[in-house]
């Protein structure tokens, strides 16, 4: 994690510079780090910490400074692709005792903004350019490095977590439009907005430029493919491609000298992570440790069969859901900056808690599994409906020779997409709308209401499955 702060018009801190410890202190909440180091240059912070996964990584100085530039880099994240990059470095052979953000570092020197383009993983990117005044700034495609930033005063400041971004001199002003969404129905989550209307975030796979005094750049790095022809059939040959793909992405994930912990639902998403994780590793590793809520009365078997299957021996399982105490919100405050997006950052504080007491510092989760991989499959059918493939449809449906052209017409019976709406989701968000609390001038003002019906859409208006992740999930 780092932050930094850069007096782009040379006219000093409107405070007075602030300490090391200052900018240490919005962290402290994420626990003592193994490493962290700070960066000064004339009026140019960068503050950045490390807790390690793997040994190999604990004698990196940070932030790092690179040779060839003179720049200071810091980097959040994982490089999943080190074969790859290295090549592109001329480091074929060498790589080996480099970290990633050795390689990053690397990497600048010799791609500069294009840096991000060739990087495959999770991760946050600073680099800065003190004599200068440039910064650059970097995310992953999925967006699973948080990035803030705030440029005003003369001031840019950027930072892991909005907490880091609360300066003195600079008061915050609370946006009362994403205050009113978050309060009805969560829908406050943006790519680019929080609820301070100073701070704002680098969007998943986009990176910021700012060059001295002139306006900061900001530019999309990663474009999402969707390049292939349509499947009317089963091919064997994808399945296989999309089972590697996975399997890689657990793999690059695990390496770790510490305990791996898994969010266990017992259901299709986590129980393939759970699979592909124990198997991985190897049956004989007993660092694995799975953590599940069971809110309905067979999950606790789900759950331990998945886990038995695997050799998992280490399984805490919470019956039933205690709501979050007043210090799990204190906590989520002090860790994201602002009231949280989505309900795992205190739903799920149980894991959090018993994954620490076992020193997991890598924990799994099949979170988003349902949104872009298992539920989409029904949407598949209307897709064949759209372009006549009858056939593929019954191949897609259980039953027999007799069963499935009846199934086939039962779907062809129902309304086809796209659709302006999912006919249940509408029904039902109009009941629920009768019980928003928000005032009439609020929800006028801020369009509550649309904005709400809005989400009632989900996979209606898309006629293809990839329309439908690419446009509604990934463009958030």
């Amino acid at each position: 994690m780092f932050a930094g702060q850069l007096c782009i018009t040379r006219s000093g801190w409107p405070a007075g510079s602030p300490t090391d410890s200052e900018i240490a202190a919005p962290f402290a909440v994420f626990g003592t780090p193994d490493r962290d180091g700070i960066a000064r240059f004339d009026d140019v912070i960068l503050y950045e910490r490390r807790r390690f996964v793997t040994d190999c990584d604990r004698d990196e100085v940070l932030p790092r400074r690179c040779a060839d530039t003179g720049a200071w880099v810091a980097f959040w994240g994982r490089v999943d692709n080190r074969a790859q990059l290295s090549t592109a470095l001329g480091l074929t052979g060498l790589a080996d005792g480099l970290s990633d953000a050795e390689l990053v570092t690397r990497g600048w020197a010799k791609f500069g903004r294009e840096l991000p383009a060739r990087l495959i993983g999770d991760f946050a990117l600073a680099v800065v350019d003190a004599p200068k005044r440039q910064v650059f700034l970097a995310r992953d495609p999925m967006g699973v490095k948080p990035l803030y930033y705030r440029c005003e005063g003369g001031i840019l400041a950027f930072a892991s977590t909005a907490s880091a971004l609360k300066l003195p001199g600079l008061p915050l002003t609370p946006d009362p439009g994403w205050m009113a969404r978050f309060l009805w129905s969560g829908l406050s989550y943006d790519p680019q907005t929080t609820a301070y209307q100073e701070i704002r975030k680098v969007p998943p796979g986009h990176w910021m430029w700012i060059d001295g005094e002139k306006p900061p750049s900001i530019a999309r790095w990663h474009h999402w493919r969707d390049d292939q022809p349509n499947a009317s059939k089963r091919d064997p040959a994808w399945v296989d491609a999309y089972r590697s793909v996975l399997e890689e992405a657990v793999r690059c994930r695990l390496p770790s000298d510490y305990p791996i912990g898994i969010e266990s639902s017992g259901g299709i998403d986590s129980s393939t992570i759970l699979a592909f994780a124990a198997k991985l590793r190897g049956t004989s590793d007993d660092r694995i440790h799975a953590y599940g809520f069971a809110l309905s009365e067979h999950e606790p078997d789900f759950i331990l069969a998945t886990s038995q299957a695997w050799g998992v021996r280490h399984n805490y399982i919470w019956a039933g859901h205690t709501p979050p105490e007043e210090a799990d919100f204190a906590r989520t405050l002090a860790t994201i900056g602002y009231p949280e997006e989505h309900g795992n950052a205190t739903f799920h504080t149980p894991f959090y808690r018993e994954a620490a007491l076992h020193g997991v510092r890598t924990l799994f989760s099949g979170f988003g599994g349902d949104e872009v991989v298992t539920n989409p499959g029904a949407h598949a059918l209307y897709e064949h409906a759209n372009r006549r493939e009858f056939g593929a449809m019954a191949a897609s449906l259980p039953g027999n020779a007799l069963t499935r052209p009846l199934r086939v017409a039962q779907h062809l019976l129902r309304p086809n997409y796209p659709a302006p709406y999912r006919s249940r989701f509408f029904k039902t968000w109009q009941e629920r709308w009768s019980s928003c609390a928000l005032s009439e001038r609020a929800i006028e003002e801020y369009g509550i209401e649309d904005a709400y019906m809005e989400t009632a859409r989900f996979d209606a208006p898309y006629a293809r499955v990839n329309d439908f992740i690419l446009h509604h999930h990934l463009a958030k």
